[in-house]
């Protein structure tokens, strides 16, 4: 359909006389268009034209504004569905686009298989923005697409066919640039690092080719100016500059090379090789920016922990995958017959063992010291964990096992082959049971963990349950004769029994001596079925990328969890509260079942993910995939208590290792090794969100040093001192009768900030006799009520904010007392770490910087919208702004130089702040929170979504702490790490290799 400058969408002031884009799409997909993608692109600061419905009604000659929208725009963007193909007026918008040579950028919407696609539709590459598609990937791809540079492509095509010809005059050096047509490449070559597209690697051949045989023409000048002693000293001098020069630029552009292929890699989705080029990159030029941007956005897509590469080639895949008892080491078995042996802490390769064929399955034995597998060629093996050495092997009879099991503590062992199961004595080898053949699928024979029960198919439909210490059996009928069992699942007690048939039915049984059938239900094809150790709850997978999960006892299907995906693996963890998945596309999901949730999304395989395992305490998950690396991921980044889902605002503790939570009038400490949560006693007096969780009016942290106690208004009005680890009440201070809002520990713990919301002066109290030690301000100075207040150390100083906008400093050695000049609304007050410096910013914009009482403070503004907050980096050199109408400023210390954020939007900054190395910035605003580059101002990565974000850097600045109105996690911060400690974070993942 035409489309028009939408001033009310996407912009609230006039539009600019060139808007980046043009949105044509039919009318048909005006939802999309209007609510998602145009959001989406005024989000990252691009003017839009996109329809209005009143566009040909009210203009007098629509076609003349529609073709005027179209001249003006930088880039048309074209929404691709059956629709917009058949249109006719979208037809004449890409005609004329198309006549003026505009940038034609197509996203498909809808699959348009098999219809005729338009010459300048079907030669640019296409962005997916389907509604199975990640939405905030293809928009990134659809932003760096919109800010591709023109004049840099130009160039680099005019130099790519000047490479052309050298390369089909077989490198003819009379085809080498020369002269300022080299030194212009070169300085192309340098500017690379402004943009996005890389030079291809025959480009820099070319370039760097020049240089040498300009470097060997001046070498020869050289050789014959012998007799000019000075001349020629001379000129080696330059030439020895010029080679130096040429040999920096060439690793410039050997990074800039990997650079290009890191990012290719990013946008298919492949963060593997995305990180490896971005690590090739760092390691070639330390010192380019744009290798160290990838570097860190690679980390930031690398979700796994570990990855575990067997066969560096690829070629085999992983078909397995187990973990020991105790969680320390993990065994990979792949389709060469190799099994591999991993140390799950470290990525340390143990041991090596190699089988006789494709291995169906491995496990562990209960001791974690022997690995048992089961493989093509009827060969059942046990090895010595830790050396790979085979100590035993089973003689199945057959040609293929298609499994093998322990049993009874790892005394027994359960075998299955097409001839049927045989149990054995794991200890002296000898066979113990035989049990017969069947006509269904042998590999889905499962043993009980206690080594007691055996539950294998049986023929006309039937399964068959044997006692193995009566030896006797019975037959458990299905849902038709003609149907097969493809799933047979018992629990830890061989007590509750499921067994799910080919077509998709399953049956649910009691051993009850005799088993006594519970109900039965229908179903589609499964992919895969698991049942809880404790047999409470059972799973099943179906073709349509659904995962039903059923509670056995009320028999009721309590969750549907849609993974949008074909299901290839399915699994419960131990305690049957949450399920992994794994995915025909490479990805995996993890998901709470009671409340339904999806817990994590588990991207990085390229191929089909052929199992997915939770650690036996289930804080890791292990996958393999055809692509032949294994993955080690985090699993609950969330609390363990489903009521602490989501929160208001989050403070880390010192030690990093706990998160003050509050949700209402309700505090909790949330551990995040266990995801225990701990609830304080009480309530929360204050009801300002901006108060939360202590008075975050002045910036104050309710932790004390040790991490050992939080301080606060314990609801009641008095303040408060908990224990951090059981939530009571430690001790309770000043009067019954108190309007406590917040309270912070001193810079040694021994005294307590108390901030009482009807007072205008805040109350030290030494907390090694429990009494009042000073209140700050001064008297005189006291004239609102307070806000909030906060310690500043080095001299030992208070900070304090009240009802009347104005921000106050006490020097608690002197005692003098001065106001910071400038309102603040919210209280836009930081410090710098060492307390030399005091930053404020105003309700007008200004950002005022104090080094000292009575000094002038060094004043600018960048704008006239009011200071949200303000944060130091930890030197204290640079200091960053969130404003009320949605822009960030870097700026410096001590010159005031502003370096905005680009692209940020027009929502409102919550926070902004810098992590612990200075590096990385972290905005949030609205329901957005991301980290920026500090360097290159560019974006890392966005962040999970959620309204009203909050978002905070831990101390030590390896995690993030994500809260809001439908979220609360934790997630790792690999981009992070400083400069120096990337490459050793990217290593440590590729570990294993």
């Amino acid at each position: 359909m035409a489309s028009s400058d939408t001033r009310d969408a996407a912009q609230p002031s006039a539009a600019r006389d060139r808007p980046d884009v043009f949105i044509s799409y039919a009318r048909e997909d005006m939802e999309f268009v209007e609510q998602q993608l145009t959001e989406a692109l005024v989000a990252h600061g691009k003017d839009v034209w996109i329809d209005v419905e009143d566009i040909r009604g009210g203009a007098s000659d629509w076609r003349a504004t529609v073709w005027a929208g179209i001249e003006s725009a930088t880039v048309m963007v074209f929404v691709l569905t059956p629709d917009s193909l058949s249109s006719t007026v979208c037809g004449e918008e890409v005609q004329r686009a198309d006549e003026l040579n505009k940038r034609i950028i197509p996203i498909l919407r809808r699959s348009v298989d098999g219809l005729e696609i338009p010459p300048p539709l079907s030669r640019p590459n296409w962005i997916l923005l389907r509604p199975e598609d990640d939405f905030d990937a293809s928009v990134t791809a659809l932003i760096d697409a919109l800010e591709l540079d023109e004049a840099w492509v130009e160039r680099h095509a005019r130099l790519n066919q000047r490479t052309g010809e050298w390369l089909r005059h077989d490198r003819n050096g009379s085809y080498l640039l020369r002269g300022s047509d080299l030194d212009d490449a070169e300085r192309w070559l340098d500017d690379q690092a402004g943009h996005r597209e890389a030079p291809t690697a025959d480009q820099i051949s070319y370039i760097t080719s020049s240089r040498r045989a300009a470097t060997r023409r001046l070498r020869g000048l050289l050789a014959g100016v012998a007799l000019a002693l000075v001349i020629t000293m001379v000129l080696a001098v330059v030439a020895f500059v010029q080679r130096e020069r040429a040999i920096d630029r060439e690793k410039t552009a050997r990074a800039q090379a990997r650079v290009a292929e890191s990012s290719a890699a990013l946008a298919r989705g492949d963060p593997e090789e995305g990180l490896r080029a971005a690590l090739a990159a760092v390691e070639i030029r330390p010192d380019l920016p744009e290798a160290t941007y990838y570097l860190r956005r690679s980390l930031s897509a690398a979700g796994w922990t570990r990855m575990f590469r067997p066969d560096e080639s690829g070629a085999a895949r992983l078909l397995d995958v187990e973990f020991s008892e105790d969680g320390r080491r993990v065994a990979t078995a792949g389709s060469d017959g190799t099994v591999v042996v991993w140390d799950t802490r470290t990525g340390q390769r143990i041991a090596d063992i190699t089988t006789g064929g494709m291995v169906h399955t491995v496990q562990f034995s209960p001791d974690a010291r022997q690995v048992l597998t089961a493989s093509v060629g009827g060969l059942v093996e046990t090895w010595d964990g830790s050396s790979g050495t085979r100590l035993r092997r089973f003689k199945t009879g057959s040609d293929d096992a298609s499994s093998a099991t322990w049993g009874d503590a790892g005394r027994r062992i359960l075998t299955v082959s097409p001839l049927g199961g045989l149990v054995w004595d794991a200890t002296t080898g000898k066979m113990i049971t035989r049990l017969p053949s069947t006509r269904g699928n042998p590999g889905r024979i499962r043993m009980s963990l206690d080594g007691r029960h055996v539950l294998m198919p049986g023929t006309n439909g039937t399964a068959r349950f044997w006692n193995l210490a009566t030896d006797t059996s019975v037959s458990l009928p299905g849902t038709s004769k003609t149907d097969s069992v493809e799933f047979s699942l018992l629990s830890r007690n061989g007590r509750r029994i499921v067994t799910v048939f080919r077509l998709g039915a399953f049956c649910v049984w009691d051993d009850g001596r005799p088993p006594s059938r519970r109900f039965c239900e229908p179903g589609s094809g499964s992919t895969d079925a698991d049942l809880s150790r404790d047999g409470r709850r059972f799973l099943r997978a179906n073709n349509d990328g659904v995962v039903e999960v059923w509670d056995t006892a009320s028999e009721e299907r309590i969750a549907r969890l849609r993974t949008h995906t074909a299901v290839s693996t399915a699994q419960f963890d131990r305690s049957g509260e949450y399920v992994v998945t794994g995915a025909n596309g490479g990805s995996g999901q993890i998901w709470q079942v009671r409340p339904k949730q999806r817990v994590a999304v588990l991207q990085g395989h390229t191929r089909e993910v052929r199992r997915a395992r939770f650690s036996p305490n289930g804080s890791v998950v292990a996958t393999v995939s055809d692509d032949g690396s294994a993955r080690l991921w985090p699993a609950l980044p969330m609390p363990s208590d489903p009521a602490w889902r989501h929160a208001d605002s989050t403070t880390f503790s010192p030690n990093s290792r706990d998160v003050l939570v509050v949700r209402g009038r309700r505090r909790a400490v949330w551990n995040l090794e266990s995801g225990r949560i701990v609830p304080l006693e009480g309530g929360i007096n204050a009801t300002d969100p901006l108060m939360w969780p202590c008075g975050r009016a002045a910036g104050c942290s309710p932790w004390d040093p040790d991490g050992r106690y939080i301080a606060g208004g314990n609801g009641n009005g008095r303040a408060a001192i908990w224990n951090a680890r059981t939530g009571k009440v430690d001790r309770a201070l000043g009067p019954r009768d108190g309007n406590v809002i917040g309270a912070e520990f001193g810079p040694d713990g021994d005294r307590l900030l108390v901030v009482d919301g009807n007072q205008k002066r805040a109350t030290i109290w030494d907390l090694a006799t429990d009494r009042p030690w000073r209140r700050v301000p001064a008297e005189r100075a006291a004239r609102a009520e307070l806000f909030g207040a906060r310690f500043v150390p080095s001299p030992l100083r208070v900070i304090t904010v009240d009802t009347a906008e104005r921000a106050t400093v006490s020097d608690l050695t002197t005692g003098t007392t001065f106001a910071l000049r400038g309102n603040v609304d919210p209280p836009a007050v930081a410090a710098s770490p060492e307390g030399e410096q005091i930053a404020l910013g105003t309700t007008g914009g200004e950002l005022s910087v104090f080094s000292g009482v009575g000094s002038p403070p060094r004043t600018s503004r960048a704008t006239d919208a009011g200071v949200n907050t303000v944060a130091f980096d930890r030197e204290g050199a640079a200091i960053v702004t969130g404003y009320q109408n949605g822009g960030v400023i870097l700026w410096d210390a001590q010159t005031l130089t502003p370096a905005p954020l680009p692209g940020i939007g027009s929502e409102e900054v919550s926070g902004a702040s810098f992590s612990p190395n200075g590096d990385v910035v972290l905005v949030t605003s609205g329901a957005t929170a991301r980290l920026w580059d500090r360097r290159l101002r560019r974006v890392i990565v966005a962040l999970p979504r959620t309204p009203n974000v909050q978002a905070e850097f831990s101390p030590d600045g390896s995690r993030i702490v994500v809260a809001g109105a439908t979220r609360l996690e934790v997630l790792r911060c690999n981009a992070c790490a400083s400069d120096g400690e990337l490459p050793e974070r990217a290593r440590s993942l590729l570990a294993g290799q």
